[in-house]
């Protein structure tokens, strides 16, 4: 599906969608810690935009944007409560899932990058003790809640 064919479908079945439908920006900040001290952050404002598509049961991502990459909302029996995981492809794993609320059109929750992929990515750099700590902003687009 395309963007243009994402809106229309969003629009046409409004009042039927699932709180997680539709198209978000979304924002991401790096925090950069050796132990507990905080050397470095990183936010990028409208990083990705992605649009989420209930199909089958099932939440089907699209990315809407240039960057690369590979996550998964997992429905709960709760409304508005979703499980969210990330799957790395350099090394081959998923993210532990992790609870997120969505409410109000936003969602908003934190992960640590997996310390096999800080060692892969940072090779001879790599110290004991960095950790990598992602928080990601969801603002839905479209459709918003009136």
């Amino acid at each position: 599906m395309n963007e243009d064919s994402l809106r229309k479908y969003f629009l046409e079945y409004h009042d039927s969608l699932n709180p997680l439908e539709g198209i978000w920006e979304v924002s991401a900040t790096t925090e950069i810690y050796h132990f507990d001290t905080l050397y470095n952050v990183n936010t990028s404002a409208g990083r990705y935009r992605l649009a989420i598509v209930i199909e089958n049961g099932k939440a089907r991502i699209h990315n809407l944007s240039k960057d690369s990459l590979s996550m998964v909302f997992l429905l709960t029996d709760v409304k508005g409560v979703y499980l969210y995981k990330n799957f790395y492809s350099q090394i081959n794993q998923y993210s532990k899932p992790h609870a997120v609320i969505c409410k109000s059109d936003e969602m908003e929750y934190t992960f640590d990058t997996p310390a096999e992929l800080l060692k892969l990515t940072n090779g001879n750099e790599f110290i004991e003790g960095l950790r990598e700590v992602n928080v990601m902003v969801w603002k839905k687009t479209q459709p918003q809640i009136k």
